[in-house]
């Protein structure tokens, strides 16, 4: 071999040197993510429990109201710890830390791949959602707004949660437990009310039963409309 070639065969790199500069690499751009992710939770977190407050507070508006999370833990519900990114629901107090409602979240499918995620307002003494807001939707334009607006909105104000929610025609509604569907969006309809019983099947079981909730930790937040 000539002493070029030696040198050209000096200069490349062993396939063992680059598999372990190519992990250090991936290693260190994980703990870099990871430290990040860390850092930020708890930012998102808060931001999103204060989204989900202040549809809380439209639903609720005029009243003064108090909430705080609830996670599953040994066959009863808790208060979260903050930070902890558990599932569960939020409980509605009124000012003073009388249990008012439950915030149950609930994904349902329809046209978009990532369905739609709402929030139902549930009222368990009377066993109703008093009331809905959307959180997250990709529906199609126009038909996803509709979700917000009159009369869909009017299903959500009293719908019982006694029986599995049904779809029914737009204007043929006659039961407690019936959705009336948008005129012309008949899946995004659908999804709605999937969403409904998906929170109803998983959530109902598992909420305290009235007289038995945990007591309010957490300040007031004032509706909308109140000082």
């Amino acid at each position: 071999m000539s002493l070029e070639e030696t040198l050209d065969k000096k200069k490349e790199p062993s396939s063992f040197r680059l598999v372990i500069t190519l992990t250090l690499i991936g290693l260190c751009s994980g703990a870099a993510l990871a430290a990040v992710y860390v850092k930020t939770k708890p930012m998102i977190d808060a931001n999103k429990a204060a989204f989900l407050e202040e549809k809380l507070v439209e639903i609720f508006k005029g009243q003064t109201i108090v909430t705080q999370k609830l996670i599953p833990a040994d066959g009863k519900m808790v208060v979260a710890q903050s930070g902890d990114g558990s599932p569960g629901v939020l409980a509605v107090y009124t000012a003073d830390g009388k249990p008012l409602a439950y915030g149950l979240i609930g994904k349902g499918q329809g046209y978009a791949a990532d369905g739609v995620e709402l929030l139902f307002a549930y009222d368990p003494i009377k066993e109703v959602v008093v009331g809905m807001r959307a959180l997250d939707s990709k529906e199609t334009p126009g038909f996803g707004t509709k979700m917000g607006e009159e009369p869909f909105q009017s299903n959500f104000k009293a719908l019982s949660f006694k029986k599995k929610v049904v779809l029914v025609d737009f204007g043929k509604k006659s039961a407690a437990h019936e959705v009336d569907a948008i005129s012309g969006a008949t899946v995004t309809s659908a999804a709605v009310v999937d969403a409904a019983n998906n929170v109803r099947d998983k959530w109902l079981p598992r909420l305290p039963k009235p007289g038995s909730e945990p007591a309010f930790q957490k300040k007031a937040i004032a509706s909308e409309g109140e000082e």
